[in-house]
């Protein structure tokens, strides 16, 4: 595997030339450099206020975006069936609370959610946790709310201006940097041109300010169901591709360059 390393977002389609739904996509793979359209540094997100329930924002489109099954090569089967349950080994919970449901989108949001779209971290002293459209930080010890009410998922962008600010799509990611003991929070935008928008807190303090950057893809090709993990180097992202929300286009992955971004930089 070769490694590339720049200043900014790399960008790369994984071209799967043997699915026949792909040959609408033939072109060859080749990396892009991206860098952010819009950069700012937030207020802290304990002084976000929004009313309840707020007018901003909108129920994400619902769009049969479908992957194409691909059967094994040789005409042979997946042996992936687990037969026998596996060790009942799993430890006590040290700390549980009510989390976030679909009656608090009710609350925020003016309408339900269903299913769970469930995503969370747990850092040194808090637990982040994102359920569909609305999120809420959590002190780790007493598992008391750090925000006085859940909010919705774009009052994390407020004052950032766009489609970060004004949609919310939904899909996010929170992660804690271990490496770095910061907060690295992820959401996408569906209106067209897409975007993907990311944030890190400026301390270890998940309700205080975060660096705000907007990636905008010029290709018409959706970055759906994205999933990052925390490297000492980078944030590394893979998602599906949909080529205008609808048409399957092939996976994508991208890297974020992580020493700028840390220290800041509006140009990562």
């Amino acid at each position: 595997m070769r490694r590339i390393v720049v200043p900014c977002l790399v960008l790369g389609l994984l071209a799967l030339w043997a699915l026949p739904a792909m040959a609408a996509d033939t072109q060859p793979f080749k990396p892009q450099v991206i860098y952010p359209s819009k950069f700012d540094i937030s207020k802290p997100l304990r002084e976000v206020k929004v009313g309840k329930p707020v007018e901003m924002g909108k129920p994400r489109e619902v769009v049969n975006r479908s992957i194409p099954k691909v059967q094994p090569t040789g005409g042979g089967k997946y042996n992936l069936t687990q037969n026998l349950p596996g060790p009942l080994s799993t430890p006590s919970p040290l700390l549980t609370f009510q989390g976030l449901d679909s009656d608090d989108n009710q609350a925020v949001l003016g309408f339900r959610v269903m299913p769970p779209d469930t995503e969370g971290d747990v850092g040194p002293n808090h637990y982040f946790e994102w359920v569909n459209l609305v999120f809420q930080i959590y002190d780790k010890t007493t598992g008391n709310p750090v925000l006085p009410n859940p909010l919705p998922g774009n009052a994390f962008w407020q004052g950032f201006g766009g489609p970060c600010e004004t949609d919310n799509d939904g899909d996010p990611i929170v992660l804690y940097d271990h490496f770095a003991d910061r907060w690295f929070v992820q959401q996408f935008s569906t209106t067209s041109p897409y975007r993907l928008c990311f944030a890190l807190s400026q301390t270890t303090d998940p309700a205080g300010s975060y660096y705000r950057w907007e990636y905008v893809f010029s290709n018409n090709k959706f970055p759906d169901y994205p999933k990052t993990g925390v490297w000492p180097d980078a944030y590394y992202i893979g998602f599906n591709q949909f080529l205008n929300l609808s048409s399957w286009s092939g996976a994508g992955v991208l890297g974020l360059e992580k020493n700028a971004m840390l220290t800041g930089s509006p140009n990562p």
